[in-house]
């Protein structure tokens, strides 16, 4: 391999004319001196999906991805930069079609783009209207035939990533540079992988394209000091006065003017030198359109004068005066050299003309940079020398400086990069997630302030935040599996971490409720954990005391508490061996001393959806001031209707029911420390029908609905169930008693089948005058012949007998013994009694008692006081003399027997009369199933 073929000339290959150019911060001209600029605001580019040979997998299409990030990530691109990454586009190879903007690998060759001998790694063929520089099409060829490519640096083959940040370069209209350090030096060699970041040189050049990075210029010229005659194509750049870095340059025009652009806020001293080496005319441009590039005069290591700038603005600079030139020369070598903060490094420099003694430094860069023993081999025209950067020495590029004895000056400018140094990573922490990324992991180690952008599992990181002894960065979305960290520098070194990290498949477990959310301390609490994204490996932690589950599904755990002190613990739900993927919630679990109360039976369990009935719980641990909830949810406890509640004792509860939705209803009791007592499906809701109620519903095929009705023993019911809609309902009912055997039915297969007290018809049921044995919730059967199915309407009427209407006491009726005399009546729920009773002939009474299906109501003495619900006994009004009790609409609020018992007062005596009425409520109500 030549010397040429080795040093690989990177070249910008044009189709339809001759491509002039400048230094990066300048542009590629055509040969009319136009500049080519890209007339839209969006470039589309294509990874062409074939690849490199070299490379395995999709490693070579992330290092092309990357390198076109390293240009759209700068704020002063003028361009937004899209890759169209469709499948029929990647698979095209026709690159040179004008629709496409492709990056390619020609495995086979191309002896136009790649002559033999040529040296050439990669070419962008660029397509443009002379006249106007409008640029119509662009692609990126890199050459497979004759090189090997690598995305890690590698001594046989050129990096992928530098070279095609590199060639987006000269796709977005930028030329070669004339900076040893530059991402556009026109040189490159394997394993170099400085370009693959860029330099202050291309964010110059990028703000010449047209974008606005809000940064400063500096403008001036350069003369010669014979004549004042300007000089052209000198190769101008500004060094920081604070250490000597290099942060802008430019190329002078006809009139050897220049502009440096892109100068953050700070002082700078000037340099020129003409491109006469190691960096020469011809490996700039091949154009015709720009003035020429004038060589022979003396470079300026750096003007008399520093300017500072401290914002965006435009400071003038006094011209640059040169001198006569000198035939000191720099050949070599072309690209940077990189050296780290306190480390040596020898630098082979080829020179001509040189005469010995003279001096060899890094322009401005102070202590910062030392130059050791300087060898001079004159049979070579080397020169050899070590150079050691300090250890605060700043990152950046540097310009050598050679004088000869003889007066002789050469430049080059940027020959040394001083990289940050590399990183020294500790450890990685957590070093574990979900897949889908949004970690915070936090990186530990020294020298960590020198990244610039890190991947894991080939996915770039969203964020980094570094400084020396720590990164944090936020996972990025990735496959499972156990992935590799990189750590990119500012200077294109990398760092690789193998196995950093492990992404699993799973999402992080998230806490929803957990119920109930207090317990006995004992241990041994039954609990509900709803949240997401759980799985067999999910972990359940109270106090951080593990607590033995059952995964249900993703959204639910059934935990069995520990034993805990007694007090507030956090709950923490961890994915089995990886600490990222936790929620932690705190206080959420109230370990109590004590047992947890035990709820065993509710009666009755039917109830009505009116509500208004009585019901009595079992069960132990109890406490005053217990609450019932009716309907709570048995996962979360939520959804309740609190109930209020009677305390009898530590086994006993009692409440009335409220007006509740038709099915199964659990019962929740909770204690004023937070724990519960569950009973499922506690309660059947059910269609209480009365008076001329009406239900509407649907049956299903082989389905049975059951309606409830408390009827009073000698009631004479009739009930209509009727086909409703264009369903093929075939209606069947049937009337049965509250222990469950049927009394008729009009299914004439059943045993129960009357035809005198039912008829039938294919759309009609019909009971008629059924009078009922016994009093008590009976219920009636609502179903389908042969499987039929549809909609339906039930009806129903009953006349009561005289017992649930009240009753009437003959004037001489006998007197209230020793004993008192009961009067019995049984009633619908919600019935009112009203009426008078009377004692004849000196009789004075009393009312002893109220006796309802639940209990006594109302009690007296023989004062005729009495004792109860303030509603029951403002309804009995007793008379001043007590010959009389009158009751005004006094409340039967449940269904069945009462006693109403009567006494006289002591040394009364006569007889008793009156009349008791008995008003059932009137309700008609349509109710839907």
């Amino acid at each position: 391999m030549s010397v040429r073929r080795a040093r690989a000339l990177l070249a910008v290959a044009v189709l339809l004319a001759v491509a002039g150019g400048a230094a990066a911060s300048l542009r590629i001209f055509t040969s009319k001196g136009v500049a080519v600029r890209w007339k839209t605001s969006t470039l589309e580019f294509v990874v062409q999906a074939d690849g490199s040979d070299d490379l395995p997998g999709d490693d070579d299409d992330l290092a092309v991805r990357r390198a076109f990030a390293a240009w759209a990530d700068e704020p002063a691109v003028p361009l937004l930069l899209v890759e169209d990454a469709a499948p029929d586009s990647r698979a095209r190879t026709d690159w040179p079609s004008d629709d496409l903007h492709s990056v390619i690998f020609a495995e086979d060759g191309d002896d136009l783009l790649f002559p033999e001998g040529s040296g050439f790694v990669a070419v962008t063929p660029l397509q443009y209207v002379v006249s106007s520089g409008k640029l119509l099409d662009a692609d990126i060829v890199l050459n497979g035939r004759d090189v090997h490519f690598a995305t890690a640096p590698a001594a046989n083959a050129f990096d992928v990533r530098a070279i095609v940040t590199h060639e987006v370069g000269h796709l977005l209209g930028l030329d070669h540079s004339a900076q040893g350090s530059a991402t556009m030096t026109p040189y490159a060699h394997p394993g170099f992988v400085l370009p693959r970041t860029l330099s202050d040189d291309e964010r110059a050049g990028l703000v010449s394209l047209g974008g606005d990075d809000g940064r400063g210029r500096l403008v001036g010229s350069v003369l010669r000091a014979a004549s004042g005659s300007p000089v052209s194509g000198a190769h101008v750049w500004a060094r920081s006065s604070a250490d000597g870095r290099l942060a802008s340059a430019a190329l002078t025009d006809a009139d050897g003017a220049y502009e440096l652009r892109a100068l953050a806020p700070g002082s700078y001293v000037l340099a020129v030198a003409p491109l006469d080496g190691p960096l020469t005319v011809p490996a700039i441009t091949a154009g015709t359109g720009l003035p020429p590039f004038e060589t022979d005069f003396l470079p300026l290591a750096a003007s008399a004068f520093a300017y500072t700038l401290v914002g965006d603005e435009t400071v003038a600079a006094a011209p640059l005066v040169v001198g006569d030139d000198v035939s000191l020369r720099i050949g070599a070598p072309f690209t940077a050299r990189v050296v780290h903060p306190g480390e040596t490094v020898p630098l082979v420099v080829t020179v001509q003309s040189f005469v010995a003694p003279g001096s060899v430094v890094f322009a401005g860069a102070g202590d910062a940079l030392v130059v050791g023993e300087v060898e001079f081999v004159p049979a070579t025209g080397r020169l050899l020398f070590d150079v050691t950067a300090a250890d605060d020495a700043p990152p950046g590029a540097y310009d050598l400086v050679v004088h000869s004895a003889a007066g002789g000056l050469a430049l080059a400018a940027g020959l040394l990069e001083v990289a940050p140094a590399l990183p020294v990573p500790s450890a990685l922490q957590p070093a574990c997630g979900p897949a889908s990324g949004g970690v915070l992991a936090t990186l530990f180690g020294s020298s960590l302030d020198g990244v610039v952008e890190a991947t894991l599992g080939g996915v770039v990181v969203p964020e980094l935040l570094a400084d020396a002894s720590l990164l944090d960065l936020v996972t990025p979305a990735t496959s499972p599996g156990s992935l590799e960290l990189l750590l990119l520098t500012s200077a294109g070194e990398e760092l690789r971490l193998p196995e950093a990290y492990e992404a699993r498949p799973a999402a992080v477990p998230q806490i929803g409720s957990l119920f109930p959310a207090a317990g006995s301390s004992s241990g041994g609490t039954q609990l509900v954990l709803l949240g997401g994204g759980f799985d067999a490996d999910t972990l359940v932690f109270l106090g951080g005391v593990p607590a033995p589950t059952t995964l249900v599904d993703a959204t639910r755990l059934d935990v069995l508490a520990p034993a805990l002190p007694p007090g507030a613990h956090a709950l923490r739900v961890e994915h089995a061996g990886c600490a990222a993927m936790a929620s932690e919630q705190a206080d959420a679990y109230h370990a109590v001393a004590g047992d947890d109360p035990l709820l065993v039976d509710a009666t009755p369990a039917l109830v009505a959806h009116t509500g208004g009935e009585l019901v009595t719980l079992l069960g132990a641990g109890f406490v005053e001031g217990s609450t019932v909830e009716l309907g709570a949810s048995t996962l979360d406890g939520s959804g309740g209707v609190p109930v209020p509640t009677e305390y009898v004792d530590a086994s006993t509860l009692r409440f009335v029911t409220p007006p509740a939705p038709l099915g199964a209803a659990s019962l929740l009791v909770r204690l004023p420390d937070g724990r519960v007592a569950e009973l499922p499906d506690a309660l059947t809701v059910i269609a209480l029908l009365d008076g001329k109620d009406k239900l509407l519903g649907d049956l299903a095929p082989q389905d049975e609905d059951l309606v409830f009705v408390d009827l009073v023993a000698g009631t004479r019911l009739s009930a209509t169930l009727r086909r409703r809609g264009e369903g093929s309902l075939v209606p069947v009912l049937a009337l049965r008693a509250p222990g469950g055997e049927t009394l008729v039915s009009t299914d004439a297969n059943d045993p129960a089948f009357d035809p005198v007290l039912t008829s039938s018809s294919s759309k009609r049921a019909k009971l008629s005058g059924v009078v009922v044995e016994r009093s008590g919730r009976h219920a009636l059967a609502l179903g389908g012949a042969d499987g039929s199915a549809g909609g339906y309407r039930l009806t129903l009427s009953e006349k009561l007998p005289p017992i649930a209407k009240g009753l009437k006491l003959p004037g001489g009726s006998p007197a209230p013994g020793p004993g008192g005399i009961a009067l019995d009546l049984e009633v619908k729920a919600g019935s009112l009694l009203s009426g008078k009773l009377v004692g004849k002939q000196g009789l004075q009474i009393v009312l002893v008692s109220l006796e309802g299906p639940q209990g006594v109501l109302l009690s007296g003495d023989e004062t005729g006081a009495l004792s109860g619900a303030p509603e029951l006994v403002a309804a009995v009004t007793r008379s001043a003399d007590g010959s009389r009790l009158v009751f005004k609409k006094l409340p039967l609020v449940e269904f069945g027997a009462y006693t109403l018992t009567l006494g006289a007062v002591p040394g009364s005596d006569g007889t008793l009369g009156g009349k008791l009425s008995v008003k059932a409520p009137q309700t008609k109500l349509v109710l839907e199933e």
